[in-house]
């Protein structure tokens, strides 16, 4: 995370990180010092960061007044027990990514290459949904989509989902 720290600053990265926590464990709320904050992690980076989130979590239902004492709310956008199966779902898929493709004495460098090399072979881009971007409420920054080999969340989804 050094890059997003040197991009967006220690307060926004670490509000981040409490958002992905809270939804990790199916709460509601996370440690976040102001409404600024808020408005930018909510707003921006579930979109480009963790795309999955979209489907899963919004704002607080009042917006304007989401923080409190350090800390603030969200809505979930379906029954907390689908988030939670989703939740469970998306990280069992990720880690299976994981032990699939990396070996325990792989150094930094070799885990890159290795996650790499998977998503090379595993993802294609999606310039269909790229092109029509601007039609469909989902911006694509980076277009491509899960493969038919893959199941998870985002293949039983249906949606082709950015890697951020």
């Amino acid at each position: 995370m050094t890059h997003g720290i040197s991009r967006f600053g220690k307060t926004m990265c670490e509000a981040w990180g409490h958002l992905v926590d809270a939804v990790m464990a199916v709460e509601d709320t996370f440690a976040c010092p102001d409404q600024y904050t808020y408005d930018w992690v909510m707003g921006q980076f579930p979109r480009l960061c963790f795309p999955v989130l979209t489907e899963l979590i919004t704002y607080s239902w009042d917006r304007e007044n989401s923080v409190s004492n350090g800390v603030a709310g969200f809505t979930y956008l379906v029954p907390r027990e689908e988030a939670s199966e989703r939740i469970t779902d998306f990280a069992q898929q990720i880690e299976q990514i994981l032990n699939d493709t990396l070996e325990e004495d792989y150094s930094d460098f070799e885990k890159a290459i290795a996650l790499y090399d998977y998503f090379f072979r595993t993802y294609q881009y999606d310039w269909e949904t790229y092109e029509k971007k601007t039609e469909s409420m989902w911006t694509i920054q980076r277009p491509c989509a899960f493969s038919e080999q893959d199941r998870g969340f985002a293949a039983r989804s249906r949606r082709r989902i950015p890697i951020c």
